[in-house]
């Protein structure tokens, strides 16, 4: 069997460093024939019958091996090497694939062209023109020029394939877009765009393994730019061969191994200022690089050393220099160290810690621009230099607002920028008028759904922690436990989930479902001090909170436990794992995207996030406690929920294997366990798009499975 695109299009887009995009347009087709809560007086659709599949019993092979001192049993160890049986197996899984989406063709082929949808990322002002990444819902991203005057969009060329955009830098004359790009190594790297020439230059930039700033220069063509432990100036006129070292780490301090360093220019052009960030521990170091009247950048001065904290260079004022840190401030706060007297002892406190969490800082004309998280909601103020005489100036609740660091153009004129997003409508463009105290109206056309729902609700976790949970729903659903509901959450490590615009949510919601967001425990949503709250042997919280969402989402009528799906990425997929093993009846469904269930391979390749992140040591008790929480080895004979484990990685990951092996042999239910990585899409389908491929099959997976739930109660006496 194969299927194609025929008339079908899906959500296609790349995701900023925080928030992901993974679903494509018609999740809710079938699901939302199962007429569980529906607004419409319309006779119900002819349902497509349920597919089922029989799940294979896979091969086992007695191995163990001992790690730290523990014995460990690991019977599908086979499955490591690339052998003939393997290979068997592998054809296997594809028959078993290729059979449960054996209907998938048809349904395709009737579904109707969705519209497009496009987001608008990180823009750029010139004079009158906006330059923006163009996120398309049909085809590839591009890059794109608005011109306020004409009131016209220029598509000006399309992205490198693979490559998400996280960040954009525009010359001073309005000439060149640099474009820093996050590949699938998570590795970062700056391209440039000609605007006049509409081509991306040949010049290829060092990749980073963090994000760095791209700092254009006063004059044609010139930037500064980092590379490993390294700051480089270059002249796009002269090349690359004529690059110069304006800055060394290895001058400054032993041992730069774990080390990447950050540069930003001061909006003055005064001063170069350096950080040095620590690859694992929260310890930036920074030097300032004065620049003198005739462009000369001169040496190095020591500004912070072992701050055991974040310093973001936020704005000066002449020799004062402000940093937003969590320095003593696990909610964020914002500091002044003085060029002069650079000791900590002088270091000062300039706007307070609040019970809302800092998420970012803008010093525009001596008064501040400063963006709160309140509870999941955004919001942004104007202050004094002091932090004192708050203005709010409102924003989209239960939306995602990302605020451009202010530039002075050409003219000088200060642009402030913002870009909003919800599940009501895709990334817009806004500009910030810090006189009106106020966002303008966005550039392009914006279309709100007035009667959803949007609220955050708070509920009791086991420990009796409060744990936030954002709803967004129809105004007109009922809430009698009949609402397909849609459950994701953050990912751990600090990340904060926040809502963002899918043509998937405005069908799902439009047809009575439910999107939750569960703001668990080790995410960022109250900053340090939740992140922390489920560290080392406290890892069993975040678990625990996924599992108290559910039930209060059933027992307040929103839904029941076999009307729940949940769809996670990386990290977030792995604690819903867990999730699923613990309680298993709380899930019908679950999309499952590069995850990692072996969680002693981290302790095997001592991985310093994850050690530090578990606090973990290379010993006997280190590996029983890591043991006892793997996912991988925690499976054991139950009734698990249906699961299709998506892999996009251009070499599959053979834990992946073994965890999809492992798991359809100790389910108990009919329910599928399936995997769906590159080699297998491509014998579903002649369509050489892996995310689309990827998008349809979770449409049809999740559908599938939510109409075989309904199936199952009808029959039930």
């Amino acid at each position: 069997m194969r299927f194609h695109r025929q008339g079908y299009r899906t959500y296609h887009s790349t995701s900023k460093n925080v928030t992901q995009r993974f679903i494509g347009n018609s999740l809710i087709l079938m699901v939302l024939m199962l007429s569980l809560s529906s607004c419409s007086d319309d006779p119900e659709p002819k349902q497509a019958p349920v597919t089922k599949v029989s799940l294979p019993q896979n091969p086992t092979q007695d191995y163990d091996y001992q790690l730290n001192g523990v014995q460990i049993q690991d019977n599908y160890m086979w499955l490591n090497q690339k052998t003939p049986q393997r290979t068997e197996w592998m054809e296997q899984q594809t028959e078993l694939v290729s059979k449960y989406f054996s209907t998938l063709e048809s349904d395709l082929n009737d579904d109707p062209k969705p519209q497009d949808i496009f987001n608008h990322l990180y823009p750029q002002q010139y004079v009158n023109k906006y330059f923006y990444i163009k996120e398309s819902t049909l085809k590839p991203s591009v890059i794109a020029v608005y011109d306020s005057i004409k009131e016209i969009e220029i598509e000006l060329g399309e992205l490198p394939d693979n490559q998400k955009v996280v960040a954009t830098s525009l010359s001073p004359e309005g000439r060149f877009f640099a474009i820093q790009s996050q590949n699938r190594q998570e590795l970062y790297r700056w391209f440039i765009f000609d605007l006049a020439q509409r081509r991306f230059l040949s010049y290829r930039l060092p990749a980073t393994e963090i994000q760095t700033k791209f700092n254009w220069l006063d004059g044609f063509n010139r930037f500064i730019y980092q590379a490993d432990q390294q700051v480089h100036y270059l002249n796009l006129g002269q090349g690359p061969d004529f690059s110069q070292i304006l800055f060394d780490l290895n001058d400054h301090m032993d041992d730069v191994e774990q080390w990447q360093i950050d540069a930003k220019l001061t909006d003055d052009n005064r001063f170069l200022l350096v950080t040095a960030k620590h690859l694992i521990d929260t310890s930036d170091q920074i030097w300032v690089l004065p620049i003198t009247e005739s462009g000369e950048i001169q040496s190095a001065i020591s500004m912070a050393r072992n701050t055991r904290a974040s310093l973001k260079f936020v704005g000066n004022i002449n020799e004062t220099f402000y940093f937003h840190t969590n320095l003593v401030a696990p909610r964020w706060r914002i500091i002044s160290i003085n060029l002069n007297q650079p000791s900590r002892r002088d270091w000062k406190e300039v706007v307070s810690q609040q019970n809302e969490l800092l998420i970012s800082a803008q010093l525009i004309d001596n008064q501040w621009l400063l963006h709160y998280l309140d509870n999941t909601q955004q919001k942004v103020y104007l202050s004094k230099l002091n932090g004192s005489a708050k203005q709010e100036i409102e924003v989209t609740s239960n939306s995602d607002l990302i605020i451009q660091r202010p530039k002075a153009m050409i003219n000088r004129q200060l642009s402030t920028l913002a870009t909003i997003n919800s599940f009501q409508h895709p990334a817009r463009i806004f500009t910030i008028d810090t006189k009106a105290r106020q966002l303008s109206n966005s550039l392009l056309p914006l279309e709100e759904t007035s009667d959803l729902v949007s609220e955050t609700v708070f509920y009791r976790s086991s420990d009796g922690s409060r744990i936030p949970l954002t709803l967004t729903y129809h105004e007109d659903i009922s809430k009698d436990g009949d609402n397909p509901t849609l459950l994701i959450t953050n990912q751990g490590f600090g990340h904060i989930q926040l809502p963002y615009y899918s043509p998937v949510f405005t069908d799902w919601i439009s047809k009575g479902g439910v999107i939750a967001i569960a703001h668990i425990r080790g995410g960022g949503i109250y900053g340090e001090s939740w992140r922390q709250s489920v560290s080392g042997q406290k890892h069993a919280r975040a678990v625990e909170d996924i599992v108290a969402a559910v039930d209060w989402l059933a027992n307040n009528d929103f839904s029941k436990r076999q009307y729940i799906a949940a769809y996670g990425e990386g990290f977030a997929g792995s604690l819903l794992m867990e999730a699923a093993i613990h309680a298993p009846q709380n899930f019908r469904a679950l999309v499952l995207k590069n995850i990692e269930a072996n969680y002693l391979k981290y302790l095997e390749e001592k991985s310093p996030y994850w050690m530090k992140e578990f606090m973990l040591n290379s010993d006997q008790a280190s590996t029983e406690w890591f043991l006892a929480v793997s996912p991988y080895h925690r499976l054991t004979n139950k009734s698990y929920p249906a699961a299709l484990i998506i892999d996009d990685g251009n070499e599959s990951a053979v834990s992946n294997f073994k965890t999809l092996a492992k798991w359809q042999n100790l389910q108990l239910s009919p329910h599928p366990i399936l995997l769906l990585n590159r080699d297998i899409a491509s014998e579903l389908s002649d369509e050489q798009d892996f995310e689309l491929i990827t998008q349809e099959a979770i449409n049809y997976f999740l559908s599938n499975e939510l109409r075989a739930s309904k199936s199952e109660q009808q029959t039930q006496p």
